[in-house]
């Protein structure tokens, strides 16, 4: 149980991701921790912006940080098997998905009976940019987390890339969402920023 002092995620393995001096972002950047010492199944961080955290909040960990960790968890994929059983749906959307191969380990979980669900990649990350080719030939449409990599590269930057997205995946005539929160913006602000 999370208080205070301690945050419990479901990833034991993060502490082997990360090492001093990263920092990790917690609910889209609102929360910045600075990780100061990592151990066993432990990371002690120093609180750089603090906030109020609610339940299942991303985690967003330094830039080459996601490449090492697994596409689906065990959850995910009974999640998808229970959905698949129970409910129509036509796309599942792939967080971090870094390179042509998170997008086959989902299309391979789905097996034949989700061989009709569409795969969109979600553009989170450098690494995703830098792959965005075999991403594009892979999936059947993308989405880019504009919140998610203006964690990562400069406002300007993120500009250019996005627009080289968006006419890539125009050329390959896949569809192409944009996702920020401008409406999230409007809560504490008088107009969008996002």
């Amino acid at each position: 149980m999370s208080d205070q002092a301690t945050i419990h995620l479901n990833y034991k393995e993060l502490s082997r991701l990360v090492k001093p001096n990263d920092l990790i972002y917690l609910d889209d950047g609102k929360i910045i921790l600075l990780v100061i010492d990592c151990q066993l199944e432990q990371i002690l961080c120093e609180v750089k912006g603090g906030g109020e955290l609610g339940s299942y909040r991303n985690v967003k960990l330094p830039s080459g940080k996601h490449e090492h960790m697994p596409v689906l968890s065990t959850q995910d994929t009974e999640d998808l098997m229970g959905m698949l059983g129970k409910h129509k749906f036509d796309y599942v959307a792939i967080p971090y998905a870094i390179r042509k191969r998170d997008l086959t380990t989902v299309k391979d979980a789905l097996g034949f009976n989700g061989s009709h669900v569409h795969l969109l990649a979600k553009i989170d990350t450098v690494e995703s940019i830098h792959n965005f080719e075999e991403i594009i030939k892979s999936a059947d449409g993308v989405i880019i987390n504009r919140v998610e990599l203006g964690l990562e590269m400069q406002a300007e930057k993120l500009m250019i890339a996005q627009k080289w997205m968006v006419d890539r995946a125009c050329q390959e005539g896949k569809p192409i969402f944009v996702q920020s929160q401008v409406l999230e913006s409007m809560i504490s602000e008088p107009a969008a920023h996002r």
